[in-house]
């Protein structure tokens, strides 16, 4: 004291923050503590393994889930964080096959959470060539068949699963004529792989039948019911010639409806020249 002095103590208003949490995380900063009156104090929620942050709750009151979260410290203050129990969802692997593998590509194979449902549709036909291709039979998953014919599926994925889609190989018979378009012979289209296929050569009005061909192999002279091996594509043909007639001592082909006229013909020439005949004798008499 060496002259008159004032000394002069200077105070703040600070408020105190207190911070807590339910099971399943913590704060950063992790404690309550005092904060300046006017001021905001950032609080951040960080969960723990196997829950996730859910709101905060201000004095009580649910304020919610912005983080982190500012408080403005005008009084004291109880901020309050709430985390939830939400371990990782399962996840199953979905594997999609064909039978035989590598016929097409169907979409839906890959990883799913646990019960979704998954739909897998198959196409009905694959084509490998003009005269071949793959029929679509059923689905099984893990081995169990689905039904037959039945698609689309939808799978539970409560697993890992396999789907598999069956096919079988088909080929396309062509059955004709020579002559082209003597008769409709039943039995065109497609068929199983190793399938047999009677085709039977109809009788035609005006014809004779020769003999069927497969793929330009002949089956034997007029044999009319044949046996096709659906072992690759395969044409069959049957083969027709025309009714063979005996006219003037000559040996011709004619079918039946000229046949019919040319006889009608002949009976007209005939009964006129019995009746110019017995004119003349009548005259000479």
């Amino acid at each position: 004291m060496d002259a008159p002095k004032t000394a002069t103590a200077n105070w703040k208003t600070q408020y105190y923050l207190t911070i807590t949490t339910t099971l399943g995380g913590t704060t950063n900063p992790p404690n309550s503590t005092w904060y300046d009156s006017g001021t905001t104090a950032s609080v951040a929620a960080i969960p723990d393994a196997d829950y996730v942050f859910d709101h905060w709750e201000l004095d009580s009151v649910t304020v919610g889930s912005a983080n982190p979260y500012g408080v403005y410290m005008d009084t004291a203050h109880t901020l309050h964080a709430v985390f939830v129990y939400s371990p990782p969802q399962p996840t199953y692997y979905l594997t999609v096959e064909t039978d035989p593998a590598a016929v097409t590509t169907i979409p839906g194979e890959g990883w799913y959470n646990e019960d979704d449902d998954v739909p897998l549709t198959a196409p009905n036909y694959v084509v490998v060539a003009t005269d071949a291709r793959y029929k679509f039979t059923y689905w099984d998953v893990d081995g169990v068949p689905q039904g037959a014919g039945v698609n689309p599926i939808t799978i539970h994925m409560d697993a890992n699963h396999t789907a598999t889609a069956h096919y079988v190989l088909q080929f396309y018979l062509a059955v004709k004529t020579s002559p082209s378009g003597v008769a409709a012979i039943p039995g065109e289209g497609w068929y199983d792989q190793s399938s047999n296929v009677s085709l039977v050569a109809p009788p035609v009005a005006g014809y004779d039948f020769l003999y069927w061909d497969v793929d330009g192999a002949s089956q034997g002279s007029q044999v009319a019911s044949i046996l096709v091996s659906m072992n690759a594509p395969h044409i069959a043909t049957a083969y027709y010639t025309q009714e063979q007639v005996v006219v003037g001592g000559f040996t011709t082909s004619i079918n039946s409806s000229l046949l019919d006229g040319w006889i009608g013909l002949n009976i007209v020439i005939a009964i006129a020249v019995f009746t110019f005949a017995l004119w003349i004798k009548r005259q000479e008499d």
